[in-house]
């Protein structure tokens, strides 16, 4: 009895990590109100953490994405099926979905467009005559102002096809119905590459200056250049306009729009160098040798050191200094170490730790002042060899100041250039986590052939993450398969990981087979010890260990009591209970413990007061309500007495939640609906009427659907008297072909459930029960009145089973007076 009593303490500590991946699953696509743009912030941030967790978290959101009638959530979900689970049957499926639905809609556009552009290798005049039928087919106008960037991108496809062609005049007037910047700047730069420039240089140069005009005023009223959007492309157009003018013989005009740009960039970033070279050639030809150098230098001593200008710096100091090299070696040494000053992505001397910790405090600063030194940082890191300060200018292209081709340019050179390294590692690890195979053995056998290519000793301590994923991944696993040997060898291979704490949770909560007290008490000691050293390590915010520091704490003194340590397990969780003012989700696991250790000591004056306090909180546990209707009337008062405190306290609790229930009340005719049991009998809900009907939609991979069904159960037992109410469990958005035998070895584990088990369209999800009654996340709970009205519909569950069974007890009682 008394292991019993540990084990259900450990396994309440555990229900902390099934609520944490539970909360996880409260899935945006599933939230009224919510807009595309928030939606897809949300995938975008899941998808840069590319971790197993999130990855899984991103699958939960398509599959609720795929469920609306919308083209732009089908797309997103069509996006995560591609990228994050690399399936391109899903990928496809949902394609023909939308194609199907939308028929004129964006994806269909995106179709005709790549049979257009991509896909075929059409004539400049017969590119022409299909882009016209498309624009026929997709008018501009049937889309919103921010989706019709891709008739831009077919014009300027189209002018590039005619330069290609050297056919100059219709590349001309195309390029001039081109609107945006993006897609202008690489037509006129073909333009001013083409060999036939000289020939059309009048028409070329009207183009360059009335995109240059129409982009200055905006890029003079930055205050913030080096994070706005358009700033390559002004200074795309600004350069092409100035070397245009030059050659035009318009020099002076040359001088002063690159002189702009320099003053307007502050002499910052790479992108500038051609207007440095315009300017200096301009002073040098002009006989000003000393103000070219002046420029040069200025733009070298913000850390722009590459050896095209650097070689520009030799003659023009010797013209300057009217022929002599005297002084010019101390001359170049001084500049360079200017260079270096300024930006610390140049200086050697320093260590990556140093020069990122430098970028973030940057980065947090957050002025005009800290973003223009870290754009000099970014643009020196690009220019570096080393595979970690490529990536970090790759990391804050991708994710601080945006530029999609820089960010996608610089991934293939690290890529090309470290084909074992740590880029090429996240992708392959990405890959396989899209192919994860069905057992343990399985996934193992994946990992080991990732960890032969990517070697962990290759990478830092700190670097560990993708390996650890899925090392607690195949651990998931041998849970699933009840292998405790395997099992325990893959929880050991995460002792120096940050998530050992976690998945040890994992173990106690998933784990059905016998945990022997002499493997599992030293398993919990020494997560205890881990978790309470990282706990006092300084700046451990983002440790998981140190996180579940308060719950792992927990769980080990249920073991201490256990061997009898009373006063160390007291010692341990009663200044928490007291410093948290008896709120938090470990009050109940903790108020346990203490009052149990209290009534063993004869204090039974000292527990009763904090049950009384933590009854008054709403905590109405069924263990904390039995030990104050013992301990009451040996201390305080009658049994009568004890009870009527209990019973207000819970009448009180219901009241509030009762008024809560009423403003989720809904009246909507529910579908009916025939399906099979596992007995393979037909269940109609027409079958039910008169009754109160609640259904409960799930699957064997969701967590909370199974946390919440102990509780569903204590339903059941509560109601098998009741004629009038009847549960149907309905297995829905199994994915797998062997869904039935996964719901068969399920309740083979739990024979205590006594659930009337029905499966949903499985095959067509478009004509399944959950489409019907418009389930969007598991689980969903729906209570159905006697009329055969919806009067309830939940997403998502507590694994409390109190709270479950109080919750659903009222809203039964509510259908069922309708």
């Amino acid at each position: 009895m008394k292991k019993q009593i540990i084990l259900s303490l450990a396994l309440a500590a555990a229900s902390l990590f099934v609520k944490d991946v539970q909360a996880q699953q409260d899935l945006l696509a599933n939230k009224p109100g919510v807009t595309d743009a928030e939606i897809r912030e949300r995938i975008n941030t899941l998808y840069r953490k590319q971790t197993s967790d999130a990855n899984a978290v991103l699958l939960l959101e398509a599959n609720a994405l795929e469920k609306k009638n919308s083209e732009d959530m089908l797309i997103s979900a069509m996006v995560i099926y591609d990228r994050v689970d690399h399936n391109p049957t899903k990928v496809e499926e949902v394609k023909k979905k939308i194609l199907s639905k939308f028929p004129k809609g964006r994806t269909a556009r995106a179709e005709a467009f790549s049979k257009i552009f991509e896909k075929s290798k059409l004539s400049a005049d017969d590119m022409n005559k299909a882009y016209q039928t498309w624009i026929q087919d997709f008018p501009k106008n049937n889309f919103k102002e921010n989706e019709r960037a891709i008739y831009e991108d077919a014009l300027s496809r189209l002018s590039l096809q005619y330069i290609q062609e050297g056919k100059m005049t219709e590349a001309i007037t195309r390029v001039g119905e081109i609107k945006e910047a993006k897609y202008y700047v690489p037509v006129l730069s073909a333009l001013n590459q083409s060999k036939q420039k000289s020939a059309y240089l009048t028409s070329i140069l009207p183009l360059a200056e009335g995109m240059y005009n129409k982009l200055k005023p905006a890029f003079d009223a930055a205050t913030n250049k080096q994070l706005l959007d358009s700033t390559t492309n002004y200074i795309s157009v600004a350069t092409i306009y100035a070397d245009l003018l030059y050659q035009s013989g318009k020099k002076e005009q040359a001088l002063q729009v690159s002189n702009t740009v320099l003053d307007q960039m502050d002499y910052v970033g790479y992108r500038i160098a051609p207007n440095v070279k315009i300017v200096s050639q301009v002073l040098a030809e002009q006989g000003k040798p000393a103000e070219a150098l002046r420029v040069t230098e200025r733009y070298i001593v913000t850390g722009n050191k590459d050896s095209a200008t650097i070689a520009e710096i030799e003659p023009l100091y010797i013209k300057a200094h009217n022929g002599s090299k005297t002084g010019l070696d101390s001359y170049l040494a001084d500049l360079n170490q200017k260079a270096d000053t300024a930006v610390w992505s140049n200086n050697t001397t320093l260590t990556y730790k140093e020069i990122s910790a430098h970028i973030n405090q940057l980065f947090r600063a957050k002025n005009a002042e800290s973003t223009r030194k870290l754009v000099m940082e970014v643009d020196a890191l690009q220019r570096r060899t080393e595979e970690e300060y490529l990536l970090a200018a790759f990391k804050i292209y991708g994710f601080v100041l945006g530029g999609k081709e820089k960010y996608l340019a610089l991934q293939n050179r690290i890529l090309a250039a470290y084909p074992k390294g740590h880029q090429a590692r996240e992708l392959a690890f990405a890959a396989a986590r899209g192919k994860t195979p069905s057992t343990a053995d399985g996934m193992q056998r994946q990992y080991d052939s990732l960890v032969a290519i990517f070697p962990r000793e290759s990478f830092k301590e700190n670097d560990q993450e993708p390996y650890e994923d899925a090392i607690s991944a195949i651990l998931r696993q041998h849970i699933k398969e009840g292998n405790l040997t395997r099992a325990l060898e893959s929880l050991k291979a995460l002792e120096k990981a940050d998530i050992y704490t976690a998945n040890l949770y994992k173990f106690f909560s998933d784990y059905n087979g016998e945990k022997p007290d002499s493997i599992f008490y030293p398993l919990v000691e020494k997560a205890y010890n881990i978790s309470k050293a990282a706990s006092m390590k300084p700046n451990n915010t983002m440790s998981s260990n140190a996180a579940l520091y308060g719950p792992i704490k927990s769980l080990y003194a249920t073991y201490l009591v256990q061997r009898g340590k009373n006063d160390e397990a007291l010692a341990m969780v009663k200044p928490d209970l007291e410093e948290s003012n008896y709120e938090g989700s470990m009050t109940i696991t903790n108020a346990n413990i203490v009052t149990g250790i209290l009534q063993q000591q004869g204090k039974n004056a000292e527990a009763v007061a904090i049950l009384e306090k933590c009854l008054n909180l709403g905590y109405l546990d069924s263990s904390l309500v039995n030990r104050f209707l013992q301990l009451y009337p040996k201390v305080k008062g009658t049994s009568a007495e004890a009870e009527a405190f209990v019973k207000a306290r819970s009448e009180n609790n219901d009241k509030s939640m009762r008024i809560k229930l009423e403003s989720e009340m809904v009246k909507t005719k529910a579908p009916d609906f025939s399906l099979m049991d596992r007995d393979g009998k037909k269940v109609s809900l027409s079958d039910y009427k008169g009754k109160v009907v609640i259904l409960d939609f799930w699957a064997t991979w969701c967590i909370p659907c199974i946390g919440s069904f102990p509780a569903m159960q204590n339903a059941i037992d509560k109601y098998k008297t009741n004629p009038d109410v009847a549960f149907l469990f309905i297995n829905t958005s199994q994915q797998e072909e062997n869904y039935k035998e996964l719901v068969n070895k399920f309740f083979a584990k739990h024979k205590n459930y006594t659930f009337h088990v029905l499966y949903d369209e499985m095959r067509k999800p478009e004509n399944s029960v959950a489409k019907a009654f418009d389930v969007t996340g598991l689980p969903t709970k729906i209570v159905i009145d006697k009329e055969g009205y919806v009067r309830f519909k939940s997403a998502g569950s507590t694994t409390e089973s109190e709270t479950i069974l109080r919750e659903l007890g009222i809203k039964i009682d509510m259908a069922s007076k309708n």
